[in-house]
């Protein structure tokens, strides 16, 4: 479903430090699907689709409708993180740690509060452009481990309470009983600079089980690509130079009728 958020982009090179800024945009995922989602495997658990909708219910809101390409829809709003710390945020928790689950043993915190976490990795990104190149926070792994350390310190602090508190099912304040505090930091900037549409794709193949062609596309993506994928089902894709036209669908025959293009030509 579409949403506002906060959005670093991130197809632009930036020439100046302190041009890197978020804007509030409409981030809002597509997917055609021909096939059937059958169940996902997280941590090694399997889910049924029943589960899997239940699940992004409770993650996302109602389902606009029961079918499972509805499903395919929302678990890619959970996976398609890049250039948001909110959505990264709860894309950690739901799908990122080690202690993510799809059958939840308390309330899960509303995207506001995952907003508010991600305004605490924006105040620390921001302090490190002023002295590191944007380039090196996002290609240097041990840039990203430094990153992760402030956000940590920075929840240590005293904001840990009123921002941590809701995900001590999924993330310890000891990081003894599950993953801690800086494994959630590290893997919410690992989701934000890689969770592309072609990271989102992937995982969702990885793990989802059934027969697949689809095609997936994001509003922050639209200008410049879209995701083919196919398992279990065809998926054709026609290319037509003079037309300026390219035709794609799990049939063949649909690529041969461009719609409101003129042919032969």
């Amino acid at each position: 479903r579409a949403k506002m958020c906060r959005v670093y982009t991130m197809d632009v090179e930036h020439t100046k430090r302190l041009e890197y800024v978020p804007h509030c945009t409409r981030v809002e995922n597509f997917v055609t699907h021909n096939g059937d989602f059958d169940y996902f495997i997280l941590n090694g658990v399997t889910y049924d689709l029943e589960i899997v909708q239940i699940f992004l219910q409770t993650v996302l809101g109602p389902m606009p409708a029961s079918v499972d390409t509805c499903a395919i829809a929302g678990v890619v709003d959970v996976l398609r993180t890049q250039g948001c710390f909110g959505l990264s945020a709860r894309y950690t928790i739901c799908l990122g740690l080690s202690t993510s689950k799809m059958q939840m043993n308390g309330p899960f915190p509303d995207f506001a509060h995952f907003e508010t976490i991600g305004l605490l990795f924006e105040e620390v990104l921001g302090n490190m452009l002023k002295m590191t190149q944007f380039e090196s926070i996002c290609q240097q792994d041990d840039v990203r481990r430094s990153f992760a350390m402030r956000v940590e310190t920075k929840l240590e602090e005293g904001r840990f309470d009123s921002m941590m508190e809701p995900l001590l099912q999924w993330v310890s304040k000891d990081g003894e009983s599950g993953n801690s505090v800086f494994d959630f930091c590290l893997q919410t900037i690992h989701a934000f600079f890689d969770n592309d549409l072609l990271m989102t794709t992937k995982a969702f193949l990885k793990d989802a089980k059934g027969s697949f062609g689809l095609c997936i596309s994001s509003s922050l993506d639209a200008h410049r690509q879209i995701c083919l994928a196919a398992r279990g089902q065809t998926m054709s894709i026609a290319f037509y130079p003079n037309k300026g036209l390219i035709c794609y669908g799990s049939e063949q025959a649909a690529v041969k009728a461009g719609m409101n293009f003129d042919f032969p030509g």
